[in-house]
């Protein structure tokens, strides 16, 4: 394929060259260009892809809802000449194509060899896919569900037809592929109706077992198991596009008995975007599930503390708020995979983006933080907009004392930083002005941001 392209070259003369995208060389050949296939046919074993030349390094079937092919999905079709796709597979592209199950989409199709995937397509055809029907009723399927941390008891009802299959036990279960070939389900949870309701939490809770893509939307597959028989009622498993809570499960120790469920939150300055914990880290435990050492690598708040909360209730929810003290050493060995422990210069930019946006106290919790009057009088909507929630929680001198509470007109924030020269471990940061400066300590409470697997 070749492109006439204008080029201004030196001494201001314009000369054309060309511009030569290389051919993949490969045409397709069945079915042939506008073919139609009912995957709801039951005499239809497979459906056969071919081409015209073998590829060395193995060939790439792609489909797309364009000629352009600019949205694909890839299959991988081995080093021969032609791939039988089972109905259920081809279900499957078409369904990740945008297909909803029932109807009828038109996918343009082409063939690609595996170590060259740059190489325009020679020839490019179009095949008609009538979806399998589901006897999935709802959600709908390519149905999108947003879980809120807000709202965890919001209820979604899953149906199906269970016509011919009264007195039947059902279970629901979810799978990060069309095939179900790993599972999860709510724990213990059947029903002999056609119906069952699900919260926002149990979802979740499913959901976080998977290999999911945290803090976005994920695909994810549903079906619904007869117990009796071990068939399941639907051909075609449900297709939802979940868009994962803002929380992050952390269950640690060698038989899990320390679970803490933090909020999460999204936060986006400098042209990033990024997920920080909204919570102080309050873990006993290192990442690997062995102990941490109280008094020598971490400490807690006593049942007293802090002494400006007047009910037991209030000091509970302060000492969770607060978190733990970690030295520096045991909050990198408590980091949860996939987090990272922020750099000074982590939370000068995070503190700098806040400044700019008005007030630091953007950052700060609104219950938790005893800022000076003068911090006071701004205005009640910057208190904790952007969800961070920091209390004023003070840093931990070590030697085995207890942690030196911030007082209730405390005007600093004490949080731990990896990596900070002349070996101070505590960045603090001021509450009326932009004073910043590292300090030596024992420790102080930590927080994390996600960064990925």
């Amino acid at each position: 394929m070749i492109f006439p392209v204008l080029a201004v070259l030196a001494g201001c003369r314009n000369e054309k060259y060309e511009l030569i995208i290389p051919m993949s060389g490969i045409n397709v050949t069945s079915p042939v260009d506008g073919s139609s296939v009912d995957l709801n046919d039951m005499d239809l074993d497979a459906v056969t892809f071919s081409w015209d030349q073998a590829q060395e390094a193995g060939a790439t079937l792609i489909f797309s809802t364009s000629k352009d092919l600019e949205t694909s999905v890839y299959v991988d079709a081995g080093a021969g000449v032609s791939y039988d796709m089972t109905p259920t597979d081809l279900n499957t592209v078409a369904s990740q194509l945008g297909v909803v199950a029932g109807s009828s989409g038109v996918l343009y199709w082409t063939v690609k060899a595996s170590d060259n995937m740059a190489a325009a397509a020679s020839s490019v055809y179009t095949i008609t896919v009538s979806r399998i029907v589901s006897k999935l009723k709802t959600p709908a399927d390519q149905s999108v569900l947003e879980l809120l941390v807000d709202e965890p008891e919001a209820q979604i009802t899953f149906s199906w037809d269970g016509e011919g299959q009264e007195g039947t036990d059902y279970s629901v279960l979810f799978s990060m592929d069309a095939n179900m070939t790993e599972t999860g389900s709510v724990d213990n949870l059947t029903t002999s109706t056609s119906s069952v309701t699900l919260t926002a939490d149990q979802i979740q809770t499913v959901i976080e077992q998977f290999d999911i893509a945290r803090f976005s939307q994920n695909t994810i597959y549903w079906n619904v198991k007869n117990n009796t028989s071990g068939d399941y009622v639907s051909r075609a498993s449900g297709v939802l596009n979940i868009k994962d809570m803002l929380r992050f499960t952390d269950i640690r120790g060698e038989n899990g008995e320390e679970v803490n469920q933090y909020r999460v939150v999204k936060l986006e300055y400098n042209g990033i975007t990024q997920y920080w914990l909204a919570e102080n880290f309050r873990s006993a435990y290192a990442a690997d599930g062995t102990s941490l050492v109280p008094g020598t690598e971490y400490q807690v708040l006593t049942e007293n503390d802090p002494s400006w909360c007047s009910t037991a209730e209030e000091k509970a929810a302060a000492r969770k708020a607060y978190g733990n003290y970690y030295t520096l050493d045991a909050a990198l060995k408590a980091c949860p995979e996939g987090w990272q422990l922020p750099t000074y210069d982590d939370w000068r930019a995070l503190y700098d983006a806040a400044g700019v946006a008005g007030s630091y106290i953007v950052l700060k919790s609104p219950d938790y933080y005893r800022p000076a009057d003068t911090v006071a009088e701004k205005a009640e909507e910057f208190w904790g907009a952007w969800g961070l929630n920091l209390p004023s929680a003070g840093q931990w001198w070590g030697n085995g004392n207890a942690p030196d509470l911030s007082n209730a007109n405390s005007q600093h924030i004490y949080l731990l930083a990896d990596d900070i020269p002349d070996g101070n471990c505590v960045f603090v940061q001021s509450a009326a002005d932009a004073n910043f400066w590292p300090q030596t300590s024992a420790g102080a409470p930590a927080r994390y941001y996600y960064v990925g697997k």
